[in-house]
C-alpha cells in the first residue's frame, strides 16, 4: 500500500489472494477554498475482499462555512485480476449545480460510501441496510462483484452512525466473526 500527501493522496492497494482488508478512514473535510485530487485503487487478486467506506464533508455548516470555491475532484476503482468491477470518477467545483440539484448532492453537504468486494451478500443482510434508521438518504446496490451502500445528509455523525451500522450487518458475514470497532473510530 502506498499513501502520498500533498494537493491530494494517491492511494494504490494491492491485495493478494485470501487477504481481507477493511479500509474505514476518518472523515474527510473540504473547507471552503480547496482544491483537492484523491485517487484510490484496489487491485484484489483471486478471491481477496475488501470492505471500504469513507465520509466525505463539503465545508463545515456548523460553522456556516459552505463548499461554495473550490475543486474536489476524486477517482475510485476496484479491479479483481484484471477486471475492473468498480469506477467512479468526479470533477466537482465548489460553485458547481450538481451541489444542489437532486440528482447530485441535493443541497446536502455530506456523503458517505460502503462497499463490499466479495461474495455477494445474502438478501437479508441487504434488506437490513435498507432498513436502517438513517438522517439522511441511504440506498445501496448489488452489482456483480461489488456491494455499494450510500449515504447523502448534512452531518457527518450521522452519517459515521449509518456507515457503521451498515458494517456490522455485514461483518459476521464478511469476517465469519461479531463486529468489533476499529480502535480509530474511538479518537
Amino acid at each position: 500500500m502506498t499513501a502520498s500527501v500533498g494537493r491530494g493522496q494517491q492511494l494504490q492497494v494491492r491485495q493478494q489472494p485470501g487477504s481481507l482488508l477493511e479500509w474505514l478512514p476518518q472523515e474527510t473535510i473540504l473547507y471552503a477554498g480547496s482544491t483537492v485530487q484523491l485517487d484510490n485503487c484496489f487491485r484484489l487478486q483471486g478471491d481477496a475482499r475488501l470492505l471500504a467506506g469513507e465520509v466525505m464533508c463539503l465545508g463545515r455548516p456548523a460553522s456556516a462555512e459552505h463548499f461554495d470555491r473550490g475543486l474536489w475532484q476524486q477517482g475510485s476503482e476496484v479491479w479483481r485480476d484484471d477486471t475492473l468491477l468498480w469506477c467512479e470518477h468526479n470533477h466537482v467545483p465548489g460553485d458547481s449545480p450538481l451541489l444542489a440539484s437532486p440528482v447530485g448532492m441535493g443541497g446536502h453537504s455530506v456523503l458517505a460510501t460502503l462497499l463490499w468486494a466479495g461474495p455477494a451478500l445474502p438478501p437479508d443482510i441487504h434488506q437490513a441496510c435498507l432498513e436502517l434508521p438513517c438522517a439522511g438518504r441511504a440506498a445501496a446496490s448489488q452489482l456483480p462483484g461489488i456491494w455499494l451502500a450510500r449515504f447523502i445528509g448534512d452531518s457527518a455523525e450521522a452519517a459515521h452512525h449509518w456507515l457503521r451500522g451498515c458494517r456490522n450487518l455485514i461483518y459476521p458475514f464478511s469476517h465469519g466473526r461479531a463486529a468489533s470497532q476499529p480502535r480509530i473510530w474511538a479518537s
